[in-house]
């Protein structure tokens, strides 16, 4: 048998060393050989370490050969060749003996990169919503909570990158405050923040804004927080690793500035699977569409404005009592 791990030794956060261990799932799915845990990966917060071993192979016996696959630093993601190279390697090797492939420093795939070759026609099956994303999800949801919350999640980058994303962005507190005034014309719904500790002063001032309600911690915090982030209904990303994790684990609308994408073109590099704005109003009415209002409504209008009215239609069933969401629609 073929198995497949990763010595996690490049460091950084939770989602960077994540990118790098979730790689040796990528290889299960694109060429059906086994994934065997190894124990750096305990050092992320995303995956548990029991949902992770339940998922993989255990081995105790003595491999027949290990094939180191160390070469690359590729922060950005291998390439659709540096992938055709390795995978040239594996299909070599004699499947009949226990062999063991090793994958340390940066070697890693980003899980939205498969569904780029499979437009691109480099492969031929979808096997990113048909079999990475269900594999990622079962891992994770596996002995995690996966309530969906009717609210808006914003997650801030802060810590050792907040003060680049000032200058460079201007992802300052007039602009988180902008993103939740706007949200707050049109709806009357919880507005969660997420960041760390770490350089979050200017977050802190957001207190106290309607609807807004801060989750500012650190390690100890990490689980529970990602947690709600990605049973959101809509999610607002920030240019993290984390971040990109959480929007593949998000079955909600997850949206991202533009400015994060080109700011981090190395983590979100053909990453056109989610929602992206230059300002958050153009996504006004694709959030309006989720807290349950009818897709063939009036176009949205801040609160306090009427909208058109809309037909009677005497076929149309209301939402369930209790679940319609945020703002109540003036047709209702």
């Amino acid at each position: 048998m073929i198995f497949i791990s990763y010595k996690q030794n490049s460091g950084g956060r939770s989602g960077h060393k994540l990118c790098d261990i979730f790689t040796c799932f990528i290889f299960q799915c694109l060429l059906n050989i086994n994934v065997l845990y190894h124990e750096s990966w305990k050092d992320q917060l995303i995956l548990s370490e029991k949902s992770l071993k339940k998922h993989t192979y255990s081995f105790t016996g003595k491999f027949d050969h290990i094939e180191n696959i160390n070469g690359w630093h590729k922060w950005e993601c291998l390439s659709w060749e540096d992938f055709n190279s390795i995978k040239q390697k594996i299909i070599q090797l004699n499947k009949d003996k226990n062999i063991l492939i090793r994958l340390s420093n940066v070697v890693k795939i980003h899980p939205h990169i498969i569904y780029y070759w499979y437009v691109k026609k480099y492969i031929n099956e979808d096997i990113y919503n048909n079999k990475i994303l269900p594999t990622l999800r079962k891992i994770y949801y596996d002995d995690h909570n996966n309530i969906i919350t009717d609210c808006i999640s914003i997650h801030v980058r802060c810590g050792d990158l907040y003060h680049r994303l000032k200058k460079d962005i201007g992802f300052t507190f007039d602009y988180y405050n902008n993103i939740i005034n706007t949200l707050n014309l049109y709806f009357n719904i919880k507005i969660n923040i997420f960041c760390e500790n770490s350089n979050s002063h200017d977050i802190k001032k957001l207190k106290g804004i309607k609807n807004v309600h801060l989750h500012i911690g650190n390690k100890n915090d990490f689980i529970t927080h990602f947690n709600c982030m990605v049973n959101s209904k809509v999610l607002i990303v920030s240019p993290s690793s984390m971040s990109l994790f959480a929007s593949y684990i998000c079955k909600g609308l997850v949206l991202i500035d533009n400015k994060s994408i080109n700011w981090r073109p190395n983590v979100f590099h053909s990453y056109n699977l989610i929602e992206k704005f230059n300002n958050i109003e153009e996504k006004i009415d694709l959030i309006k569409n989720v807290f349950w209002y009818p897709k063939d409504c009036p176009p949205a209008q801040p609160c306090g404005k009427a909208s058109p009215p809309r037909p009677y239609n005497p076929r149309r069933r209301p939402p369930p009592r209790g679940q319609l969401r945020g703002r109540r629609a003036p047709w209702v």
